[in-house]
């Protein structure tokens, strides 16, 4: 969908130890994170890695984390802190999980060309308390935390210019789930449009 883009695959999270990712060279970072997995099971590696995301960030880049990037266990305290939330629920399901777009932000960049519902075949669902100045642009059409509602893609505008950019998709124990080796096109979308439209978002209310 993005044919004008050149992509990199890295197989472990220290390999970006390695990679200039700064805003000059990289417009967009994703990372999947399955099944609790640690950037290093090292501490000070793992900060060493999270201090090179800020730094990604802070020159107005975009950073796209899914699922357990911010579950406690994961130790990322640094990201924790830069998406708004630390996740401490999941809860995992058999059926493909139905999302809702959230009507306010309907407009919003990232979710062009999807539908107004949408289902995302991963298996889990992971929650935590957000802060106020996270936008939850899509959620869960049935609620799940205490009948609540669950967020499903969620975006935080970090004051040095960038972008963090959440989904609950991207586990599905320690495999990834048919949203992603499928994969499905609601997914696919996002992941597009977060690339092609990284500066509208930002800019979006």
């Amino acid at each position: 969908m993005n044919p004008d883009y050149l992509y990199c695959v890295i197989d472990e999270p220290r390999d970006l130890l390695f990679y200039p990712i700064g805003k000059k060279y990289v417009n967009l970072i994703i990372l999947f994170v399955t099944d609790v997995t640690k950037f290093s099971e090292l501490p000070k590696e793992r900060k060493l890695i999270q201090s090179k995301l800020l730094n990604h960030l802070k020159e107005g880049g975009t950073l796209v984390g899914t699922h357990d990037i911010i579950y406690r266990r994961c130790r990322n305290f640094a990201l924790q802190k830069v998406y708004g939330c630390q996740l401490n629920n999941f809860r995992r399901l058999d059926a493909p999980i139905d999302v809702e777009i959230v009507p306010e932000h309907s407009t919003n960049p990232l979710l062009e060309g999807l539908d107004d519902n949408f289902s995302l075949d991963d298996g889990e669902l992971c929650w935590g308390d957000w802060t106020a100045d996270a936008n939850i642009l899509a959620q869960t059409k049935k609620g799940f935390n205490k009948r609540k509602k669950v967020p499903m893609v969620v975006t935080r505008k970090i004051s040095y210019d960038g972008l963090a950019i959440w989904l609950n998709s991207g586990d599905k124990f320690v495999n990834a789930p048919r949203s992603v080796s499928q994969p499905e096109e609601a997914l696919v979308r996002i992941l597009s449009n977060a690339s092609r439209y990284s500066e509208e978002i930002k800019n979006y209310n």
